[in-house]
């Protein structure tokens, strides 16, 4: 069982952004999630080099955007 108070909640200082504007260290405040819904990552999933990697490599349309981040 997963404690959800332990994740970030949707701020006035989160950012809307596609995924060509995600950077590394971002934190998702939001699950990121397909076109067809099916679950990438959780929110509170801080962005890693290697999931940039790997989300870029889809199509485009594949994963359903805007994606929320955490501002800093």
């Amino acid at each position: 069982h997963r404690d959800l108070h332990s994740f970030p909640t949707r701020r006035s200082s989160d950012l809307l952004v596609g995924l060509a504007d995600v950077r590394e260290g971002m934190v998702f405040t939001s699950d990121v999630v397909t076109a067809a819904d099916i679950s990438l990552v959780d929110r509170g999933f801080r962005v890693t080099a290697s999931f940039l990697a790997r989300a870029r490599s889809f199509a485009p349309g594949f994963i359903k955007e805007p994606l929320a981040v955490a501002v800093d």
